[in-house]
């Protein structure tokens, strides 16, 4: 899986652990139960040596050790964290449990803390829960910190398939209550603003972590800290607690999702979309954050409700123009700043049209120049979660999946190039595919990940077939670069270049197809990554010398239909007002329903749709041959 940003498999409380849990915190649990083990057998030395109390003895004895056993037993098997937390009747005496068993050195309490549990235990109804909680997550959280690091450190470009052990960790601390709230607060403080992967970390391990109870949300507000954050201007913090409100409010979509979009998150996340007030980088995830939140009803009606009240001062009609501060695809000289602009100008126009509209405003699609636009990407063919714009020359991916695209056109012959620039320096796979690959968003495949389709990823600097990769000696792409991409169906071979530098030339995607196969451009798109394509609409940047090609744009025409890039809730209105004709076909119900599969004869589908079919859809059989006309 060439998108696999070292995830894990989800795991049951039930499960066997697998990571060394005994190094999750310090390794002195092992020796308490190895001086437990001492103190039995020196017990039942005592009552060897005094015949009168033997019997007695020899109980305490044998109790001594089945204790003993028992506590070794658990930490052979167990996440001491998990033993830990059955004991929170008391938060206090969690605090004395952690400290006696070692995983937080008493060193690290204060004194004041000290006093206050051995002499004031009976008085602990006087110090706020919320206070406790925090105290313990504060002694905790300086394992998870450590853990946070190290997996930033182990996450290496050429090697992101596997988890690392800190990572694995991270998981299996996330999967207790306090322990979630722990992970979540060392994501925020220790994941900086240069780690390339940093936001999509966040993210994903968040994404594989078990859903929060209510009562974890309701104390998550003390975590985030946000008139704290707010003081301190810390544009780290900031965008990442952005980014753990935007993947909650995915993941928590409905009643937990309005009780985590509180009045405080409502104050934060508005604070940060004001232009002058913020950085780019903090509007960009405060932005996709307030997305997020709008999928539930009743956050959408209140962040319109506020959206509203402003009128001509909505944030959103400011942010829109971000996207004018470059020019796509002839950018030059522009900083890392401008192109955050960029994406911030994107998301706000692709918001206005698709979340929170602005009376009088018309949309993209309305105002949009069409001149010599011939091919585009195709937003029917694309996964679902994918942003097109309204031209349908640029894209982005917003969510923990791996969205993929084809273009409208499809090429069967001749040579054919394509431009992307990048507006994000992260994992894309960028190359060209065929009609039969399979975009498994949910799996992590893309564009590269099947026999069907081929890529090249330069942020890892490897090309893609079949999930399997080699090692390109391209440089490491970086935001602005222009990716060029080059099918010759002449000599079956496909080049790639940076900024002008070719690769060297490969054959692996037309192994095994038929000379009639038909080609596309395409490309997958790891979390928050984003880029923009030139099919031939503009003249090319670093256009290959050595080679006489044509562009997507001059062998193509678009019906009107595929011209127009319309906002999902106008295309949704459509679908429901269109009554569907006669015998259409059962999948993309456009099309008429023409075709029987063999051998089960299932009938109910269009020639487009039964061509993409493996399977039967209805009894999963086999599909041998396909004949037109249903019986």
């Amino acid at each position: 899986m060439g998108a696999c940003l070292c995830k894990t498999k989800r795991r049951s409380a039930g499960d066997g652990l697998r990571v060394d849990t005994g190094d999750l915190f310090h390794s002195g649990t092992a020796s308490s139960s190895s001086s437990s083990s001492s103190s039995s057998s020196s017990t039942a030395s005592s009552a060897s040596s005094n015949p009168s109390s033997a019997s007695s003895s020899s109980q305490i004895a044998a109790a001594a050790a089945v204790a003993a056993a028992n506590r070794e037993r658990r930490h052979r098997t167990s996440n001491l964290l998990f033993d830990a937390i059955s004991l929170t009747g008391s938060n206090s005496d969690l605090t004395h449990y952690l400290t006696h068993k070692n995983i937080v050195d008493s060193s690290t309490i204060s004194q004041h803390q000290q006093q206050q549990h051995y002499h004031h235990l009976n008085d602990q109804s006087k110090q706020p829960q919320s206070n406790r909680m925090w105290s313990l997550q504060n002694k905790l959280s300086m394992h998870a910190d450590r853990l946070v690091i190290e997996t930033l450190e182990s996450i290496k470009p050429t090697a992101l398939n596997e988890p690392s052990n800190a990572m694995q960790k991270l998981h299996l601390i996330s999967e207790t209550e306090i322990g979630w709230l722990v992970v979540i607060n060392s994501l925020i403080n220790k994941v900086d603003l240069e780690h390339p992967f940093g936001s999509a970390l966040i993210l994903l391990i968040l994404e594989d972590a078990p859903l929060p109870t209510k009562k974890s949300i309701n104390q998550l507000d003390e975590i985030l800290g946000l008139q704290q954050i707010c003081h301190e201007r810390s544009v780290a913090k900031q965008r990442n607690i952005s980014i753990v409100l935007g993947c909650l409010a995915e993941k928590l979509a409905g009643t937990f999702s309005s009780v985590l979009f509180s009045d405080k998150v409502q104050e934060y996340l508005f604070a940060r979309i004001e232009p002058d007030k913020n950085e780019p980088i903090v509007i960009l995830y405060s932005l996709i954050a307030l997305e997020k939140f709008s999928q539930t009803t009743d956050n959408k009606l209140l962040i319109m409700r506020r959206l509203h009240g402003l009128e001509s001062k909505n944030p959103l009609l400011r942010l829109e123009s971000f996207a004018d501060c470059t020019t796509t695809m002839s950018i030059a000289n522009t900083s890392s700043e401008d192109f955050i602009k960029q994406q911030v100008g994107f998301c706000a126009t692709y918001d206005l049209d698709n979340y929170f509209l602005y009376d009088g405003r018309p949309y993209s699609y309305e105002t949009i120049d069409r001149d010599n636009l011939n091919a585009t990407l195709n937003a029917k063919d694309a996964s679902e979660n994918l942003k097109i714009s309204a031209d349908g020359l640029m894209a982005r991916n917003d969510t923990s999946r791996f969205e993929s695209v084809r273009c409208t056109t499809a090429i069967t012959s001749g040579i054919y190039y394509y431009e992307v620039q990048l507006i994000t320096p992260g994992v894309m796979q960028i190359g060209f595919a065929t009609k039969q690959s399979k975009f498994l968003n949910h799996d992590g495949f893309g564009i590269g990940d099947d026999d069907q389709s081929f890529a090249y990823d330069g942020c890892r600097q490897l090309l893609w077939q079949n999930a399997k990769s080699q090692q390109t000696s391209l440089p490491r792409w970086k935001e602005g670069d222009i990716v060029g991409c080059l099918i010759d169906l002449e000599k079956f071979e496909i080049i790639f270049s940076l900024n002008g530098q070719m690769s060297e030339p490969s054959s692996e995607l037309f192994r095994n197809k038929p000379l009639s196969t038909q080609y596309y451009a395409a490309a997958s798109f790891m979390p928050f990554q984003q880029c923009a394509f030139n099919f031939g609409r503009v003249p090319f940047k670093h256009p290959p010398e050595l080679h006489n090609f044509r562009t997507f744009n001059q062998c193509a025409t678009l019906k009107e239909d595929d011209m127009v890039i319309i906002p999902r809730h106008l295309l949704l209105k459509k679908v429901h007002s269109t009554s569907m004709f006669m015998n259409a076909c059962n999948i993309c119900c456009d099309n008429m329903a023409s075709v029987t599969l063999d051998p089960c004869e299932h009938d109910g589908f269009c020639e487009t749709c039964a061509s993409l079919l493996e399977l039967c859809p209805l009894c999963r059989t086999a599909i041998m041959s396909r004949r037109l006309g249903n019986n």
